[in-house]
């Protein structure tokens, strides 16, 4: 007899811990993730942007930075586009990836 309930409490604390097991996973998969969106083109810069005191009528770049966050201090770490873009999308230099001699 007291093997048996101790089996059937062994039991019932194991679904006890699976089922708060599955309530944290819920939780954790409930937290907000950020966005990130990069606008990349060549031969645009700080310059060309409305958001950056340029020209050009950019209302919908405008909204997005005036909403969220803008490079104030964006240095490249090679001198071409490409090169760069592969910086950005990788986290490597160029040079340490190959994509720059």
């Amino acid at each position: 007899m007291n093997r048996r309930l101790l089996y059937v409490l062994l039991h019932v604390a194991l679904l006890a811990g699976c089922i708060s097991l599955a309530n944290v996973a819920g939780v954790a998969s409930a937290v907000e993730r950020p966005n990130f969106v990069f606008i990349i083109a060549d031969d645009l810069t700080y310059r060309d942007l409305g958001c950056y005191g340029g020209q050009a009528s950019t209302p919908h770049i405008d909204r997005l930075a005036t909403e969220g966050m803008r490079f104030e201090r964006c240095f490249q770490a090679a001198p071409m586009c490409s090169p760069t873009r592969h910086n950005i999308y990788t986290g490597l230099y160029p040079v340490r990836s190959g994509a720059y001699p």
